[in-house]
């Protein structure tokens, strides 16, 4: 069902897990470039809609892949946190393609490139835009980052994070995938999580060397490497309870 803003523009899904925007009456200025104006009436009408539409193509979204899940009789739908260095988002955002090819679902936004800085001055990099602002606007950005992290984190039931050799590891390192590892450890020992859909950290895996004294804990599952650990997860009809 869509939405009409201002009477021209519509907003709605397209059947594809995206929302879509039609509008019949783009300004086009005098170089050449459309855009849309609206009254702030008009815009925080729009804004509700898109994230309405949002929520409904994510939902859409999930229940295609659970269609998918048990047309190819692999059982339960295992929704995912992946942890790393952020410079690796591209990597990890392979691997999430592959598990969502399994028909398992996500949850970590960040890979999708949701967290990074806006553009600042001459600033080159992530860490260059992060160090070019205040420490009031690190604080401000960095607890939004931080807080949609730990809501992906309680939204799944397996957290696999990708470890480092100690002291080898080139690129962003400021640690927060650490931080990811103890929360799921916590929701793991302690069974917390959102019972009413089922979902608490059921299981946690570490790819790569056992970085610190933490991925020494019973109840890990450890592997070498990536192709190894998707392997585990394609022959596991379920992910099992480490006692």
């Amino acid at each position: 069902m869509n939405d009409r803003i201002a009477g021209h523009l519509e907003v709605g899904t397209d059947g594809d897990g995206n929302v879509a925007i039609n509008h019949g009456m783009t300004h086009v200025d005098e170089s050449g470039n459309g855009h849309f104006a609206f009254s702030c009436r008009q815009a925080r009408k729009l804004a509700i809609s898109l994230l309405t539409h949002a929520e409904s193509a994510e939902a859409e979204e999930q229940e295609r892949m659970r269609r998918k899940k048990r047309e190819r009789g692999r059982g339960e739908v295992t929704k995912y946190y992946l942890a790393a260095r952020y410079s690796r988002r591209e990597e990890l955002l392979r691997y999430a393609r592959q598990l969502e090819e399994l028909g398992h679902e996500v949850t970590s936004r960040w890979i999708r490139g949701d967290h990074e800085m806006p553009e600042i001055g001459d600033a080159d990099s992530t860490d260059e835009a992060f160090n070019a602002i205040t420490d009031a606007q690190r604080a401000e950005i960095g607890r939004s980052f931080a807080l949609d992290d730990l809501d992906d984190l309680m939204n799944a039931e397996c957290l696999i994070a990708f470890t480092e050799t100690p002291g080898k590891a080139k690129g962003r390192g400021r640690g927060g995938r650490h931080v990811e590892l103890g929360f799921a450890l916590a929701l793991h020992s302690l069974r917390l999580g959102d019972y009413e859909r089922g979902l608490w950290m059921r299981r946690i895996v570490i790819v790569g060397p056992r970085e610190n004294v933490f991925c020494c804990l019973d109840g890990i599952d450890h592997f070498e490497d990536w192709p190894s650990c998707l392997a585990s997860l394609i022959h596991a009809e379920t992910v099992e309870v480490a006692p």
